[in-house]
């Protein structure tokens, strides 16, 4: 297992095969940590704002997330143009009850809204 140490120097590389599209099965072993028990994928870049991600075994969870897009939304008793991002929790019941992964996802949005909570 690779601690955020071991990670951190690779990330550029990562990064940079990702956005070319050019990242390999064959990187998975120098890149990508594999038998994980959560995972967050994203599907922005494509223009989508939602969807449904599959759990790969072993894995317990993992969170999809959307791209984010001007909409128009009630915020403090009026209408007005709100950013918004659609976020998908997918999470194998065997491990996790729906009240605590719901709990968790809540808390996520909660914090992507008001991310100065944080450093409280």
């Amino acid at each position: 297992m690779l601690s955020a140490a071991d990670v951190q120097p690779l990330t550029p590389s990562v990064n940079a095969k990702t956005g070319a599209y050019t990242l390999t099965a064959d990187d998975r072993g120098e890149f990508i940590t594999c038998d994980g028990t959560f995972t967050i994928t994203n599907v922005s870049m494509l223009g989508m704002d939602g969807f449904t991600p599959v759990l790969n075994p072993p894995e317990t969870g993992i969170l999809g997330v959307g791209r984010v897009i001007e909409k128009p939304a009630v915020f403090q008793g009026e209408i007005t143009i709100r950013h918004m991002m659609t976020l998908s929790l997918t999470f194998d019941h065997r491990v996790v009850d729906g009240a605590p992964a719901m709990t968790f996802l809540k808390t996520l949005a909660r914090f992507l809204e008001q991310p100065m909570l944080l450093l409280t």
